[in-house]
């Protein structure tokens, strides 16, 4: 009995100490930073910007290692990483304008790179969803917008946006295309909260406990208005009225 309780206890302190993989982007021994996401003024919207739902990865991840050293290296890199990011993440939310932000991440990651899921979300939200749009504009919104949909990002609000302003700049069916990715993991994202596949707002929030709806509600309604209005846009090519 004794020696059970004493391979519990190891078995649970190696479970407990194994950070979970890295996040996605690109491979960071390439790419030495990305930037942290997150909405600069989610009133701005009026849709949910999916970002605590994303789950984009980039194929064939490592899992954390259970070696000591090599654990401790792997974390050294991640912290040195977290640092550039927030370096980046600064450079690029001081600039003045999307032009500015834009020549800061090539230069970071290169021109020839794709850069990362983050620093297009950042350049989405904060600069090319907003204001005025030109050639200029429109060219640099397709790129950011492009990573997204080949990360398979579930940012939905994002993309729904930047769908309808590629309107014109997009041939029609490319980005009716588009829709249907973006509205396909959006739909598996839905799937994960609501518990349940093809199933209404109304139905799988009867099921939830009082707590868990609470918490929930705003969330899957949000979702399957983004979800809505995706799907229309792969169909028709226009959102729908209302």
């Amino acid at each position: 009995m004794r020696h059970l309780c004493y391979t519990l206890v190891i078995a649970l302190a190696a479970c407990s100490d194994s950070p979970p993989p890295a996040g996605d982007g690109p491979d960071p021994e390439a790419v030495a930073a990305t930037v942290a996401s997150g909405p600069a003024d989610p009133a701005a919207l009026p849709y949910f910007v999916l970002g605590s739902q994303a789950r984009s990865r980039r194929p064939g991840w490592v899992p954390f290692p259970r070696d000591s050293a090599a654990r401790r290296q792997r974390v050294e890199r991640q912290r040195s990483i977290a640092r550039a990011e927030m370096d980046l993440a600064t450079r690029v939310g001081r600039a003045g304008d999307w032009r500015a932000a834009d020549a800061i991440l090539l230069d970071a990651f290169g021109p020839d790179s794709v850069v990362s899921v983050r620093s297009a979300v950042q350049m989405l939200d904060r600069f090319l969803l907003r204001g005025e749009q030109d050639a200029d504009k429109a060219e640099a919104l397709g790129r950011y917008t492009q990573v997204l949909l080949d990360y398979q990002s579930e940012e939905g609000a994002l993309l729904l946006w930047a769908l309808l302003r590629l309107e014109g700049h997009w041939e029609e069916g490319r980005r009716q295309r588009s829709a249907r990715m973006a509205a396909d993991r959006l739909g598996g994202a839905y799937a994960r909260i609501a518990g349940c596949v093809d199933c209404t707002t109304e139905q799988a929030l009867s099921a939830m406990w009082p707590a868990t709806r609470r918490s929930k509600e705003d969330i899957l309604r949000d979702i399957a208005a983004v979800h809505r209005e995706l799907r229309q846009i792969e169909l028709a090519g226009t959102p729908m009225p209302g």
